[in-house]
């Protein structure tokens, strides 16, 4: 498994044939949680009411309809937020400031 990283993508794991699985960890929890607070502000350059029913429907397209909710909402709040920091130079930094540092994530293999 791997770990986000500001500018990194998200944790990925193959079970096969098929999308690859988001698990909703808390990474996956970082990012779902920054998407809610943009979508929680008045509608803005960064993400606006468009934007959101992007991320729903792109979520759904790419996870299926068979998909948990957890998976929707890890694959929801990862494409959110990819959208966010290409026109918010404060998200990657937001996410840098509650990440692990890389020296205490350990990799299992």
């Amino acid at each position: 498994m791997a770990f986000f990283r500001p500018g990194s993508p998200p944790e990925t794991e193959r079970s096969g044939p098929g999308p690859v699985i988001l698990p909703m960890n808390e990474s996956a929890a970082r990012r779902v949680v920054l998407l809610r607070a943009f979508e929680r502000a008045p509608p803005s350059d960064a993400w606006s009411d468009d934007d959101r029913a992007w991320a729903t429907r792109a979520a759904a397209q790419v996870e299926g309809e068979n998909a948990t909710a957890d998976a929707f909402i890890a694959r929801r709040g990862a494409l959110g937020v990819e959208r966010l920091a290409e026109r918010d130079a404060r998200v990657p930094k937001l996410l840098a400031s509650v990440t692990w540092p890389a020296w205490i994530v350990t990799r299992s293999s």
